[in-house]
């Protein structure tokens, strides 16, 4: 069995493949939480509160759930206030009607419930409903790259024939919603899968013949036929307890089935080998086989949901050790695939989303009783189901042996290796956001407020009938018409428009209307950078217009916007810096403490200097700018630095506190934490035995994120790799970093790069600007300097002789004249660092790949959990300026922008940085 340390191990996502089912994590999804205001009304008197209370009115005498979700991670325009319920600090309770985290998480997709009893006859709004939220899970999955799948439910109704039913709604979806058509439908062997839950339990009071003829009516209905999944009772095989008696129906799930998936029960493990040997035995010698997914469920608890009939805290969660433990027998028996009940179901316990983590964090009401993760006395944080899930997802993808002993180290630093947010998910908000659309991973979003935030895809706002415009709560804008006109944008700026308090500026209007009308700037695809030089901006206005494209990037993941996007925004920024010299606000500093007249060390353009901010030892890179009129090159330098690390965040990334202007003009100084053991060199000249695999394993890590979110570092080399106390390596000096673009010029590299770590394709002049694979090349010389002590080409005296050398394509750092320690490196990292040494750059490896390789070199790691130091490393505190945007001034200014119009005006000029 492998280790724990490997099954662990973080690895960049890839979207699932949706032609087969197999080794897949897959999840229900109930999606049926609604608020007032969010999407098709469910009935014409009904009060929105769907699910979280019975009778849906939030009067705390029948709460349907015991769980209470964590919203903390929501954007305030997600969430809606509770009436009358809040925490014990006397703070306002909220819910959400959406749902995320399946892509960060590794999370395959989800089987998307639809139930009998809501598709009958007379029950059409609760059809409009269904396929309300169908429809934006299906517009999610091809956005995120997740799969999904239909699941019918006969459960808990009183239909004895639902053949009509199932057999009219397939119809409507195959033939009229043409659901079937998505490329993220799942499929097995060519055929969409389909999954079938309730036939066959005890009272249900179907008969054999009925299920064999749903089942052929299903075949029939699907063009090519479908693979469909049995979710059958869990004593199907022995017919006891939860299973009709009937032993005919064993011979329906085994004879017209495709898979079968056994019910949760208290005893799964030992029920799984025993059901899988029966299979085995029964279909032994025929033709015909069949797939077992198991049911894995983190725990239940339906108190709230049954008036108090079932048990508080029915099954115990034991800190997740409940819920491992299946997925441990699970893949002890090699299983291929696993289904978790549930992603989002809170009224029966089996949330497997975030969860409120601490008690005196519940809503305090002296009429209903919730639930925290800590109701066994373990103190987690609220996502600790979906690490699970997230552990459990890899060994399935890599087909690994899970460990039999729940790895609490790994889950515990479950982000150390990989980014909690940001470059795994692309994000998306559609202009329509009813429930059931995923935004970031399987989210619902609220309407209305959120309709404007158009940016994010950066298309144009369709019209939105008046039909389909449902009030939100505290939404004063025009029920007719959520989209302002062009000759409106500006008065639509207006504080009446605001929503309550507790939605606080994220949701404001005003800033809300700017959005859309940067949208409606940026899908005409002009040249926004030309069109701003081309207009007078003096540096106020510069200022307000800086801090708000900051704020756009700011307040939404990194990856909350389609690439292109977000680097014509990056690029605006950076115009910005370059041409005005102003910075976002947000990112000043006025508290440092710092001698600028002692530095510790210069360089080629400033020097650096230690310091203290907020009570924390700071590093004070100074820029001297004494020369701004001539040098606007060295600002623009310095300005990609500044606003490209403002935006990344990840344990492998230095953080980055702010810019400090001090007193003296000439200045700028750029404040991030000072790293006591210094850079990656001085850090092993200091601590020789330290393990180097771990080390360069952090520098991929980190460089990995940059890629992802198209970023080249273009300076990589282990005096650019800092190391903190927790002994590990942080990527820094993004001087000339930058967005990928195929337009810089080389000269830009050339002359600020440094020869011995600059791959050959930069380093001949041969026209090229960096690259993914150029930042390769540099990372293979990172791991040379790591394993042999030297400088990569340390025999080259001068750099025209190694740049000769390299034009004959004749030379890597492994071809030393004489033995420097690189002859003795393990054959698999010579493998890799030649690879990475190639001088055809599209055959070197990618970052994820060299991830995938370090993962297999089963690394030990003894390194300590991120520690104090390092947490607040990765928590710096960004300085916040009380400044208010003054939303008329940036109004104006976009609206000359996009009345300006020039003879060249291709907006693809705004992708480059």
């Amino acid at each position: 069995m492998e280790s724990s340390r490997v099954v662990g191990s973080r690895m960049l996502r890839q979207p699932p493949d949706p032609s087969t089912i197999q080794d897949r994590f897959l999840v229900q999804y109930v999606g049926w939480y609604a608020c007032p205001g969010d999407g098709y009304p469910i009935t014409p008197r009904h009060h929105g509160w769907l699910q979280w209370f019975d009778h849906s009115r939030p009067n705390m005498k029948r709460p349907r759930v015991d769980l209470f979700p964590d919203v903390s991670s929501y954007s305030a325009s997600e969430l809606y206030p509770v009436p009358n319920l809040k925490t014990s600090t006397n703070e306002q309770t909220f819910l959400f009607s959406h749902f995320h985290w399946m892509v960060e998480h590794g999370v395959d997709g989800a089987f998307l419930y639809r139930w009998a009893g809501h598709l009958r006859a007379g029950q059409e709004h609760m059809r409009y409903f269904c396929d309300e939220v169908m429809d934006h899970v299906r517009k999610a999955a091809e956005k995120e790259g997740r799969v999904f799948a239909i699941q019918y439910s006969v459960t808990d109704t009183a239909i004895n024939d639902p053949t009509g039913i199932l057999e009219e709604d397939w119809k409507h979806i195959v033939h009229e919603k043409g659901v079937l058509s998505s490329p993220n439908y799942l499929r097995e062997n060519g055929k969409p899968v389909i999954a079938l839950m309730g036939f066959g339990w005890h009272g249900a009071n179907h008969t054999p013949m009925l299920v064999r003829s749903i089942v052929a009516k299903i075949r029939k209905i699907t063009p090519g036929g479908a693979y469909i999944i049995a979710n059958v009772p869990a004593y199907w095989r022995t017919l006891g307890f939860d299973a009709d008696p009937n032993s005919e129906f064993v011979s329906v799930w085994l004879d017209e089935f495709d898979a079968i998936c056994p019910n949760i029960s208290p005893h799964n493990g030992e029920r799984m080998k025993a059901d899988m040997d029966f299979i085995r035995r029964r279909l032994s010698g025929g033709r015909r086989s069949i797939d077992y997914i198991p049911s894995v469920y983190p725990g239940q608890s339906k108190y709230n949901l049954t008036n108090g009939s079932q048990g508080w805290n029915e099954a115990r969660r034991d800190g997740g050790r409940y819920f491992w433990n299946q997925v441990y027998n699970a893949s002890k028996l090699r299983v291929r695939t696993l289904y978790g009940v549930s992603w989002d179901d809170y009224c029966g316990g089996f949330a497997l989303t975030p969860v409120v983590p601490h008690k005196h964090l519940l809503p305090n009401s002296d009429k209903s009783e919730f639930m925290a993760l800590d109701e066994d006395d373990y103190s987690l944080p609220s996502d600790w189901y979906m690490r699970i899930c997230g552990v459990a997802a890899e060994a399935l993808h890599q087909r690994r042996l899970l460990p039999q002993t729940m790895p609490w180290q790994i889950l515990a630093e479950y982000w150390s290796n990989q980014p909690k947010h940001k470059e795994l998910s692309a994000l998306s908000s559609e202009n329509t956001a009813p429930r059931g659309y995923l935004n970031n991973i399987w989210r619902r979003k609220a309407k209305s407020q959120n309709d404007l935030r158009r940016l994010r895809k950066a298309k144009a706002l369709p019209s939105t009938s008046p039909a389909q415009m449902r009030p939100t709560l505290g939404n004063s804008l025009s029920q007719s018409k959520i989209v302002v006109d062009i000759d409106e944008e500006h008065e639509a700026i207006n504080p009446q428009f605001l929503r309550a308090k507790e939605m606080d500026a994220f949701a404001d209007d005003r800033f809300e209307a700017l959005l859309q009308l940067l949208s409606r700037i940026l899908v005409q695809r002009v040249s926004v950078g030309k069109r701003l030089a081309a207009i007078y901006l003096d540096q106020v206005d510069a200022q307000h217009l800086t801090d708000f494209l900051d704020r756009v990037l700011d307040e939404a993941n990194p990856a909350d916007f389609e690439e292109k996007t977000r680097k014509r925004i990056l690029s605006l920024l950076s115009r910005l810096a370059k041409s005005s010299q102003v910075f976002p606000a947000r990112c000043k500093l006025t508290s440092v403490q710092c001698d600028l007249t002692k530095p510790l060390y210069q360089g080629g353009f400033g020097y650096i200097c230690k310091g203290a901010y907020m009570g924390r030892t700071v590093c004070v890179k100074a820029v001297r700018l004494y020369e701004r009129q001539q040098d606007s090159a060295l600002f623009l330098r310095v300005s990609k630095e500044l606003i490209l690390w403002s935006h990344l965040s990840h344990p492998n990334i230095l953080s980055f506190y702010g810019v400090w202007l001090p007193d003296e003009s000439a200045q700028i100084c750029i404040v991030s934490p000072w790293m006591s053991n210094g850079d990656l060199n001085h850090y092993l000249s200091l601590y020789p035995d330290a393990p180097r695999l771990p080390l360069l394993s952090d520098v991929i890590y980190g460089l990995n994120y940059l890629h992802k979110a198209k970023i080249i570092h273009a300076d990589l080399k282990a005096a650019n790799v800092l190391v903190s106390d927790a002994g590990r390596a942080m990527l820094a000096d993004f001087g000339i970093s930058q967005v990928a673009s195929s337009r810089l010029a080389t000269t830009t590299i050339v002359s600020l790069g440094t020869p011995q770590w600059t791959a050959p394709e930069l380093a001949t002049g041969d026209g090229v600007g960096p690259t993914s694979e150029s930042d390769i090349w540099s990372f293979g010389c990172v791991v040379y300097e790591a394993l042999t002590g030297n400088v990569p080409f340390h025999w080259y005296k001068a750099s025209h002789q190694l740049i000769a050398a390299m034009m004959r394509r004749s030379v890597t750092p492994l071809q030393a004249p004489t033995d420097d320690g690189s002859s003795q490196i393990d054959t698999r990292l010579r493998n890799i660092m030649e690879r990475c040494f190639n001088y055809v750059e599209k055959d070197r490896p990618t970052s994820a790949d060299i991830i995938q390789f370090f993962a297999g070199l089963n690394i030990a790691n003894n390194r300590p959990s991120l520690a104090k130091n390092d947490t607040t490393l990765l928590a710096a505190p960004k300085a916040r300026a009380g400044n208010e945007l003054d939303y008329d001034c940036v109004c104006k200014i976009l609206k000359t922008i996009r009345q300006t119009t020039l003879e060249q005006d291709d907006g693809s000029e705004d992708e480059g940085v």
